[in-house]
């Protein structure tokens, strides 16, 4: 793949944020972690399917073929955006630089975006990055890698439905961040004492439950004290700080694999996991969505 293709791959991708936002105007302001944890859940699910059918597609056809399959389904997907309904208030204000200076410098926004740097952080330095690696010092095989990498994701749909969906509205959308960050940190903290393949495979599972947990919770809160016409700002705001994260995630697991040992590093990361858990705790101020113009006419769906 050429660089041209990779920045026209980089390009769809950004529109992850129209996604999202588009999604949320389907629900009701309050209702926005509830749209948040579904659209995650797709979206994870989608990623899992793609990593298994790419997968396949390599071992029986060739590398030619996953890239096909893609450009099938980016057309079959073009076609079905075509339909697509836009539900954006007829009276809404137009983007100014003031409106994205006023969003930018938004409390809250700033906070969660913080965290999700660290969620990253955590996710890029271990399931993207090193966790491979300490697999493949315990003698794991392509296979192993594949199912490690399974194990690791599937958790996260399924955080994300029932985080988003049920538990932020049963225990609080603060108290599924804090568990989640928990649950990170602690089973990112024990991955060096895992001496078995299995057992390697189920704290990255236990660890992608949390990540899937916080992280689906922290995109709704970074918007849902926003107005309409400031959402897409907002999130597009949240996208790219976190963004940082995944390139700060394995740069400072190798600098610490550089000056001390692999695992040495796992133990650090964790201990930023709960560390994270205690911020989350101490500064989350979960805030309600603010009351739209009686003319607005949202719809919710049922899903």
């Amino acid at each position: 793949m050429d660089d041209s293709s990779k920045s026209s791959c980089g390009a769809a991708a950004a529109t992850w944020v129209d996604f999202t936002v588009l999604f949320t105007s389907y629900y009701k302001h309050e209702e926005s972690t509830k749209a948040i944890g579904t659209i995650s859940f797709y979206n994870s699910s989608g990623q899992m399917l793609g990593i298994l059918a790419a997968g396949w597609a390599t071992d029986q056809l060739g590398w030619e073929a996953a890239f096909i399959m893609g450009a099938a389904l980016g057309a079959v997907g073009l076609v079905a955006s075509l339909f697509l309904v836009e539900n954006a208030p007829e009276d809404a204000p137009k983007i100014t630089l003031r409106g994205i200076g006023n969003v930018a410098t938004d409390r809250t926004l700033l906070f969660v975006s913080l965290l999700a740097i660290l969620s990253q952080v955590l996710t890029f330095a271990t399931v993207f990055g090193f966790t491979p690696v300490f697999a493949t010092g315990m003698g794991a095989s392509k296979f192993d890698l594949a199912l490690l990498t399974f194990f690791s994701n599937v958790p996260v749909a399924i955080a994300s439905l029932f985080g988003g969906r049920k538990w932020a509205a049963k225990f609080g959308e603060k108290r599924v961040v804090v568990w989640g960050f928990v649950l990170m940190g602690i089973f990112t903290l024990s991955i060096p004492f895992s001496q078995h393949l299995w057992v390697l495979m189920l704290t990255q599972a236990a660890a992608g439950f949390g990540r899937g947990l916080s992280f689906t919770v922290l995109m709704a809160l970074s918007i849902k004290h926003m107005p309409s016409d400031k959402r897409a700002t907002a999130m597009g705001f949240f996208q790219a700080i976190y963004g940082l994260g995944m390139f700060v995630g394995p740069v400072l697991m190798g600098w610490i694999g550089d000056w001390f040992k692999l695992s040495q590093g796992f133990i650090v990361l964790g201990i930023l996991g709960v560390f994270t858990a205690v911020l989350s705790q101490l500064f989350i101020r979960v805030a309600q969505a603010p009351k739209q113009p009686s003319s607005s006419k949202e719809s919710s769906m049922s899903l």
